[in-house]
């Protein structure tokens, strides 16, 4: 809009000719036009098509959560009805099919035992290099320690499960710090729009009168562009933790089903708690990464 009201004070000035300026209005023209358009979504086909809220939606609509107004519709309705059961499972689609746990829990699992390879052949040329020790003779105290403090002081190289996660879900970690940087950025605009407007108000300014206009139509869009990307990246950060809660949940669940606890010092209490606390200990770390 700018450069616009810029070209055409030089055409009407007689700056630039009628020609370069007839180019640069269409030129201007079919770029809102193509704004317009990218506001309506396209047609799918039937393989990219998974039954969800957000796959028949446009990019606007997208960034705005508009295509949740079905189910806020929904549940107002059935509150004016006076249902109090409120939503139910099948009321609800089913989430895009990225985001489905299972997709993501495929690529930590390979991960995982990747990452269990790479320990277990360190561990293996410590074990080489290390002198063999002396068995020390049994006693009392020994048997009667856990065997987790046996872990502990044992000096083996356990898996990183942080490095797990990064592998995993470092793309979304990264376009979720790519939005929180340029939040941080726009922070910073703020106030030198608002010193560049005490600028123009000093006596003697001889800034001419359309910028003070450009100034203040500036600081609200600056304002309002703040307040889109601080909740994009709020929302990347809930999308990224509840993914991370979700996979590590199914990961304790799985194994969980094949541990004997008659024989193991864990008990099912243990694991309950891991799944329920420990995981969701995970998902609000996220939020505030």
């Amino acid at each position: 809009i700018v450069e616009f009201s810029t070209e055409n004070k030089r055409w009407k000035t007689d700056s630039i000719s009628e020609l370069k300026f007839g180019l640069f209005t269409a030129q201007a023209g079919l770029a809102a036009v193509n704004f317009v358009l990218m506001s309506f979504p396209e047609q799918l086909e039937d393989d990219y098509f998974d039954g969800s809220y957000e796959s028949p939606v446009s990019w606007l609509s997208a960034s705005f959560y508009s295509f949740l107004t079905p189910v806020i519709w929904m549940g107002w309705i059935k509150t004016k009805e006076g249902d109090k059961t409120g939503l139910k499972e099948e009321d609800i689609k089913d989430v895009k099919m990225r985001d489905r746990t299972q997709n993501y829990y495929d690529e930590f699992e390979k991960n995982w035992l990747a990452e269990v390879a790479r320990v277990s052949n360190i561990n293996a040329i410590n074990d080489a290099r290390a002198p063999k020790a002396i068995k020390a003779p049994k006693n009392n105290k020994v048997d009667a320690e856990k065997p987790e403090e046996k872990e502990e002081r044992d000096g083996r190289v356990k898996p990183s499960l942080y490095r797990v996660l990064w592998n995993t879900f470092r793309h979304e970690v990264l376009v979720t710090a790519g939005w929180k940087l340029f939040n941080d950025f726009l922070v910073f605009v703020n106030p030198q729009i608002l010193n560049a407007i005490l600028a123009y108000l000093e006596p003697g300014s001889k800034e001419p009168q359309w910028t003070g206009f450009l100034y203040a139509v500036s600081l609200f869009l600056v304002a309002c562009a703040t307040t889109f990307v601080l909740q994009r990246y709020w929302y990347h950060c809930t999308r990224v933790g509840v993914k991370v809660r979700c996979v590590l949940t199914s990961k304790i669940y799985r194994k969980g089903l094949k541990v004997n606890f008659s024989n193991e010092s864990a008990t099912v209490g243990e694991v309950v708690n891991y799944m329920s606390v420990d995981a969701q200990r995970f998902q609000d770390t996220a939020t505030f990464m």
